[in-house]
C-alpha cells in the first residue's frame, strides 16, 4: 500500500513537471513571437531612417519625402502618434515646396489618420478635407476614396453621423465604379460602424453582411474578421446575444489561425461584452482576462486599459464594487502614464458610477467633476454630456434637486445641439426622475413623455420600457 502511494506521488510529480515544462515552452514561444514583432518594428524604422539619411546625402527630395511618409506610417501603426505627425509634417513641407501633389495628398491623409487616432478630430477633419480637395482636382479616385473614408472616420468619432454617412456613401460609390472591392468592403464596414454607433442596428448588420460577403469572396481574412466583429457588436447591442456570440467566436477562430493577436484580443473583448450584457458574469470575466493577458504580453497599453475597464464593468454589474474600483484604478494609472485623456475621462466616469451605486456620493461627485473638467478642456462634448448626466444622477440621489436639474438641463442642451438622441433620452429620463422624487408629477410626466417619443421614433425598446 505504501509502495502504491509512493508510485502515485511519483506519477503526480512527473505530471506536474510535464505541465510546468509545457507552460515554460508556451511562454518561451510567446516571448519569441513578441520579441520578433518588436524586432521587426525596430528594423522597419531603422530601414526607413537609413533611406532618409541616404536621400538627404544625395539631395533626392522625392525619396526624402517618401522616407518621411513611410516613417510616419510606421510610427502611426506603432501607436506613436505625435512622432508620426512630426514625420508627416516634414513630408508635407517638402511636397509643397516641390509642388508634388501626390505626396502632398499622402501627407495630408497621414496627418488626418494620425490626428484622428490621437483624438484630435477637428484637426483630422481639416487634413482630410485638404487631401480631398487635391485628389478631386487631380481626378485621383483612389486618393479621393481614401480621403472620404478618413473624413468619414473623423466625423463619426466626432459624432457627426450624418456627415460621416455621406462621406462613406461617396467612397462606396467611387469604389463600385472602379470595381475596387477592397475599398468597397472598407466602405461597407465603415457604414456598419456609423449606423451601429447611431443605434441603427438592423442597418448596421446589413452593411456588415455586405462587407463579409466581399471579404469571403476575396479570401480577405482581415476584413472577414472585422466584419464578424462588427456583426457581433451590432447583434449584442440589438439584444441578439446568441447570434453575437457566434460571430465573435468566428472572428476569434480566424484571428487565432492567423496568429493576429490584435484581432484575437478584440474578439475576446467582444465575447466579454456579450456575456456581461447577458448577465453571464463568470464567462465575461474569463474573456476579459484572456484579452488582458495578451495585451500585457504585447505591451499594448491601450488594450490593457480596455481590459481593465471591461473587468471593472462586469464586477460593477455584479455588484462587486470594491473589485470594480480596483480594476478601474489600474486602468486610470495606465491612462495617466500614457497621457491618454480620452481613457482617463472614461475611467473617471466609471468610477463616478461605481461610487454612486455604492452610495459614496461625495466621491462620485469628485470623479464626475474630474471627468467634466478634462472633457471641457478637450472639447469632447460626448464625454461632457456623460459627466453632466452622472452629476445629475448623484445630486438627485443626494436630494439636491435644484443642482440635479441644472446638470440634467446642461446635458440636454448639448445632446440637442449634437442631435444625440440617446443622450437626449437619458437627460429627459433623468429630469423625469428628479421631478418625480420632488413630487412634481405633472412636470415629471412631461419629461417621461418626451423620452418615450424619442425612444419610439428610434425604435429603442430598452429606453422605451424604462
Amino acid at each position: 500500500m505504501e509502495q502504491e502511494s509512493q508510485e502515485v506521488q511519483q506519477l503526480e510529480g512527473y505530471l506536474n513537471n510535464y505541465l510546468i515544462k509545457k507552460k515554460i515552452e508556451s511562454y518561451e514561444k510567446e516571448l519569441k513571437i513578441e520579441k520578433e514583432q518588436e524586432h521587426q518594428a525596430q528594423e522597419t524604422m531603422a530601414y526607413y531612417e537609413q533611406a532618409l539619411e541616404i536621400a538627404k546625402e544625395r539631395k533626392d527630395q522625392d525619396q526624402e519625402t517618401s522616407a518621411y511618409l513611410e516613417l510616419g506610417d510606421a510610427s502611426r501603426l506603432n501607436k506613436k502618434f505625435e512622432t508620426a505627425i512630426k514625420y508627416y509634417e516634414q513630408a508635407l513641407e517638402i511636397a509643397k515646396e516641390r509642388k508634388d501633389q501626390d505626396q502632398e495628398t499622402r501627407a495630408y491623409l497621414g496627418l488626418g489618420n494620425a490626428c484622428r487616432l490621437n483624438k484630435k478630430f477637428e484637426t483630422a477633419i481639416k487634413y482630410h478635407e485638404q487631401a480631398l480637395e487635391i485628389a478631386k482636382e487631380r481626378k485621383d479616385q483612389d486618393q479621393e476614396t481614401r480621403a472620404y473614408l478618413g473624413l468619414g472616420d473623423a466625423c463619426r468619432l466626432n459624432n457627426k453621423f450624418e456627415t460621416a454617412i455621406k462621406c462613406y456613401e461617396q467612397a462606396l460609390e467611387i469604389a463600385k465604379e472602379r470595381k475596387d472591392q477592397d475599398q468597397e468592403a472598407r466602405a461597407y464596414l465603415r457604414l456598419g460602424d456609423v449606423y451601429r454607433f447611431n443605434n441603427q442596428f438592423e442597418t448596421a448588420i446589413k452593411y456588415y453582411e455586405q462587407a463579409l460577403e466581399i471579404a469571403k469572396k476575396r479570401k480577405d481574412q482581415v476584413r472577414e474578421t472585422k466584419a464578424y466583429l462588427g456583426l457581433g457588436n451590432a447583434c449584442r447591442l440589438n439584444k441578439k446575444f446568441e447570434t453575437a456570440i457566434k460571430y465573435c467566436e468566428q472572428a476569434l477562430e480566424i484571428a487565432k489561425e492567423r496568429k493576429d493577436q490584435d484581432q484575437e484580443t478584440r474578439a475576446y473583448f467582444g465575447l466579454g461584452d456579450v456575456y456581461s450584457f447577458n448577465n453571464q458574469f463568470e464567462t465575461a470575466i474569463k474573456y476579459y482576462e484572456q484579452a488582458l493577458e495578451i495585451a500585457k504580453e504585447r505591451k499594448d497599453q491601450d488594450q490593457e486599459t480596455k481590459a481593465y475597464l471591461g473587468l471593472g464593468l462586469v464586477y460593477r454589474l455584479n455588484n462587486q464594487f470594491e473589485t470594480a474600483i480596483k480594476y478601474y484604478e489600474q486602468a486610470l494609472e495606465i491612462a495617466k502614464e500614457r497621457k491618454d485623456q480620452d481613457q482617463e475621462t472614461k475611467v473617471y466616469l466609471n468610477l463616478g458610477r461605481v461610487y454612486r451605486l455604492n452610495n459614496h456620493l461625495e466621491t462620485a461627485i469628485k470623479y464626475n467633476e474630474q471627468a467634466l473638467e478634462i472633457a471641457k478642456e478637450r472639447k469632447d462634448q460626448d464625454q461632457e454630456t456623460k459627466a453632466y448626466l452622472g452629476l445629475g444622477g448623484v445630486y438627485g440621489l443626494n436630494n439636491q434637486i435644484e443642482t440635479a436639474i441644472k446638470y440634467y438641463e446642461q446635458a440636454l442642451e448639448i445632446a440637442k445641439e449634437r442631435k444625440d438622441q440617446d443622450q437626449e433620452t437619458k437627460a429627459y429620463l433623468g429630469l423625469g426622475l428628479v421631478y418625480r422624487l420632488n413630487n412634481q408629477f405633472e412636470t415629471a410626466i412631461k419629461y417621461y413623455e418626451q423620452a418615450l417619443e424619442i425612444a419610439k421614433e428610434r425604435k429603442d425598446q430598452d429606453q422605451e420600457t424604462k
